[in-house]
Parts: structure tokens; sequence; C-alpha cells
């Protein structure tokens, strides 16, 4: 579930790189759920890639059901200077819910923010805190082929 309009903007930004990974025998679906205004302004740009489907936040305890069919949960975070300003001590309202849920994390955002080396130090998810959408994109091909790390 992305949560910001600077989370949707990285993931444009980098999407394309990790949108057409392909592993034999494997159809891989990117969901992508936000807050309805964010998938009216992002729906296009994030659709035109292979395999992605953008729909907004289920309302109530849907959002259990929706956490719980998923095969790998994605925690972006905005790294510009002002957005690591922002949420430098932050610890985000959906990080219990990832973490009591059992499926696996991808947790990719700035070191030194609270919530990231609180991931890392309590290793309820995979970090990734380079900026680099190559990194991005082979941390999710080691998750898929690593059942240890799931």
């Amino acid at each position: 579930m992305i949560h910001s309009d600077p989370e949707l903007q990285k993931l444009e930004e980098t999407f394309g790189r990790v949108s057409d990974i392909n592993i034999p025998g494997l159809t891989i679906r990117f969901k992508i759920d936000s807050f309805q205004p964010r998938v009216d302004a992002h729906r296009a740009s994030l659709q035109k890639y292979q395999n992605t489907i953008v729909e907004q936040v289920p309302e109530g305890d849907k959002i259990i059901t929706l956490i719980k069919n998923c095969d790998l949960l994605f925690f972006p975070l905005d790294i510009s200077k002002e957005n690591i300003k922002r949420i430098k001590y932050s610890m985000f309202t959906k990080m219990p819910a990832y973490m009591a849920s059992g499926i696996p994390v991808l947790f990719w955002g700035p070191e030194n923010v609270a919530s990231v080396e609180y991931a890392k130090e309590e290793n309820w998810a995979y970090v990734i805190t380079k900026n680099d959408p190559e990194v991005l994109r082979n941390s999710i091909i080691e998750l898929i082929n690593n059942p240890v790390l799931r």
C-alpha cells in the first residue's frame, strides 16, 4: 500500500526496471494499492508496465484480506531530503500489520530513518537502503528464489 505522492513518484521513476522481471514458470504481478486521489493521479503512468495493477486501498477489515493474499509486501519511502527530515523519527501505522501478516516485507528507504533502522535491527523486513533500481530488482529476484529470506 502506497500512502504518499512521493512514494508513487519513486515507483514511477524505477518501475520500468523491475516490472519486466521474468522467471520461467512464474507469473509476477505488481499490485499497487493507494488512496483514491493518488490512484487517479498515477494509475495510467504505473499501469503502462507489464503485469501491473493499481487500485484503491480497501476499507476497514478488507485491508487484512488484501495483505494476507500478497506474496510480498513492498514498503518504499521517498528519499528526498525534505521527506527524510519529515519522517526521520516516524514509525508508520502500517508497520504492525505488515509485521503480523507473516508475509515477507521488502522495505526500501534511506538509512538513519527510525522505521528503516527498526526493520533492519529487528529483522522483520528485507531492507534496501541504496537508491538503485537495479538493487531493488535483484532483491525482488533474491526474495523469490530464496525461501529462507522469506
